[in-house]
């Protein structure tokens, strides 16, 4: 499960919030830099992987921030492909992989990069929109691009403290609205805060999307094979046709 969106759209505090725990480095500005793997292990600790022939560090947790952080390792001057992190935390989901991706739009252009060639590896797709502005044409194209990898996308509507009970409802109804406007099929929209108070959100997250994703660990899998499957072969027929096509 893969979470993507612009910068500073919380998700790296949503993966901290869902592990109860700081794994992840947060800020006030675009942070992560580096794709960053969470998945179980008996016990913790990272790997860094570099493009290398694959090459991979062991490190303990306590490093991480020096090769996924933006301040630390600016433009990715080291060259990580990725961060992989194992957690005991993870236990319950083991047959989960949590995925945190780079900020998109911001003037960072290498965020953006690193998180778009990682696009196509999700399965679940989560899209982070903070409530402020609730959704722009840029989180429609980024659904849009995701949903030609996976069908197993839903969004998740971040900052929701930010709001009051009833500024929270018709932000969710405007969201889940023009979404079915887009998509008819429609999304699953999730409502999430990190602060305090909130915990139903969480719970609420972890009943109606992590459970029923496990248990249709396989279903939700195969679906997600057979659309990249398509995606692929739709653009290598389109490009065929194009180098059939005679020049005029």
């Amino acid at each position: 499960m893969a979470v993507f969106g612009r910068f500073k759209a919380g998700k790296s505090s949503f993966l901290n919030h869902l592990l109860v725990r700081p794994v992840l480095p947060v800020g006030v500005v675009p942070v992560t830099s580096v794709v960053t793997d969470i998945c179980y292990a008996p016990q913790e600790f990272a790997e860094v992987i570099f493009p290398q022939q694959d090459k991979v560090e062991k490190i303990p947790l306590s490093e991480i921030h020096a090769y996924i952080s933006e301040s630390e390792n600016p433009e990715n001057r080291r060259g990580v492909k990725a961060v992989c992190v194992f957690l005991p935390e993870m236990a319950p989901c083991r047959q989960l992989r949590l995925v945190d991706t780079p900020g998109l739009e911001s003037i960072l252009a290498h965020n953006a990069e690193a998180s778009l060639a990682w696009s196509p590896n999700t399965d679940l797709a989560l899209v982070a929109i903070g409530v402020d502005p609730p959704l722009t044409q840029q989180d429609v194209s980024l659904i849009e691009r995701l949903r030609r990898l996976t069908p197993n996308v839903s969004v998740l509507l971040t900052n929701m403290d930010l709001l009051g009970a009833a500024e929270q409802q018709e932000v969710l109804d405007f969201v889940t609205s023009q979404l079915r406007t887009k998509f008819p099929e429609g999304l699953r929209v999730f409502p999430y805060s990190v602060k305090p108070g909130y915990e139903e959100f969480r719970q609420t997250f972890k009943a109606e999307h992590l459970a029923k994703s496990l248990a249709q660990f396989e279903k939700e899998d195969s679906a997600a094979i057979s659309r990249k499957l398509y995606t692929l072969l739709s653009s290598a027929a389109g490009y065929l046709n194009w180098r059939a096509t005679p020049p005029k």
